[in-house]
């Protein structure tokens, strides 16, 4: 939480900054940017409570963009980040399945049931109780608008949408019971295993893939890594590599990848999200919103910031109002 936080002076600061022609929005990001989504959902409901009005619904209406898009998502927590990210991804023409795999393979169990609560629970309750009853209708007719149902089901839109030993690599990690601490034995097994299923035969048992890296716990594939190196001289995905293709293959790595350095990983996909001719600007809003309070990642962030401030200054245009928005992390 942010020093000295006073939810009624910034509802308050918000009014005033948007009462009358324009808006103030230095106020916006002054306030907005430097609080944490605790605090951003404290503020709503006081302003409600202060004059009657829903803040999310007023901030729609004054804003607009990526500005406005930044702000509006600023108020929802990770698993609904995240939820809303995979509804996205698998509604319509097509499938995402960058997102897919930017979502489900870097979450641990507790990430996995965050997620599978704001998923399933319904698109109502779906965002967060704090936000109003109006803004609530209002996103209720978009996502119905595009096809979303009020209620789903992770696992049959997963299997809907996706197919082959992608499919089941996804469905397997939604079970969120990967196992804890480290298994000697076992990844002694597994790097024999591995190496029996993919380098040392022509052709590839993706099974034996799924298998471990679905379930083993991240300090044993961090083991597992090391022992592989020692038998082959060089690491997993190395070899993931060189066995897999396509979006498993990606997924395979992007789990190697959060086990072994979770905040490296997060951070090449921020970077990603601004490269080649396009941004990503729902990956790198989503992105950077989800993870901004997390403590892993708060050692990185200087250096990450730096990068942010010149790539959104320049492709973004408009950086100067967005920048602080999506790059001010708040320690919780």
């Amino acid at each position: 939480m942010s020093p000295h936080f006073d939810p009624d002076m910034d509802a308050q600061a918000l009014e005033k900054a948007m009462k009358g022609l324009g808006t103030d929005e230095n106020v916006i990001i002054d306030i907005l940017g430097n609080r944490t989504v605790e605090q951003r959902q404290k503020i709503a409901d006081v302003y409600k409570a202060c004059y009657g009005r829903d803040l999310l619904s007023r901030l729609k209406k004054e804003l607009s963009g990526k500005f406005r898009k930044v702000v509006l998502a600023s108020f929802f927590d990770r698993p609904h980040l995240h939820a809303y990210a995979l509804f996205k991804a698998m509604a319509g023409m097509g499938t995402k399945e960058r997102v897919i795999i930017q979502v489900v393979c870097t979450s641990n169990n507790a990430d996995i049931a965050d997620l599978r609560d704001a998923y399933e629970e319904g698109m109502q309750s779906t965002l967060p109780t704090f936000i109003p009853h109006g803004i609530k209708q209002i996103k209720k007719k978009l996502w119905l608008n595009e096809g979303l149902a009020l209620r789903r089901n992770i696992e049959k839109d997963i299997r809907n949408d996706l197919s082959g030993d992608f499919e089941k690599f996804i469905v397997a990690l939604l079970q969120g019971i990967r196992q804890q601490g480290v298994d000697q034995l076992a990844a002694e097994a597994d790097a024999d295993a591995l190496y029996s299923a993919g380098e040392e035969k022509l052709g590839t048992d993706e099974e034996v893939f799924t298998r471990i890296f679905a379930r083993r716990s991240y300090k044993t594939i961090r083991l597992l890594d090391e022992l592989y190196f020692q038998k082959t001289g060089h690491d997993i995905l190395h070899a993931i590599e060189k066995e897999l293709s396509g979006d498993f293959k990606d997924a395979v790595k992007t789990v190697v990848k959060t086990a072994i350095k979770k905040e490296e990983c997060i951070a090449d996909m921020i970077r990603d999200s601004m490269k080649g001719v396009g941004t990503s600007d729902d990956d790198l809003i989503r992105l950077i919103l989800a993870y901004a309070e997390a403590s892993f990642i708060q050692k990185i962030w200087p250096k990450l910031r730096r990068y942010l401030r010149r790539k959104m200054v320049k492709r973004w245009r408009i950086g100067s109002r967005v920048m602080p928005m999506v790059i001010i992390p708040v320690s919780s």
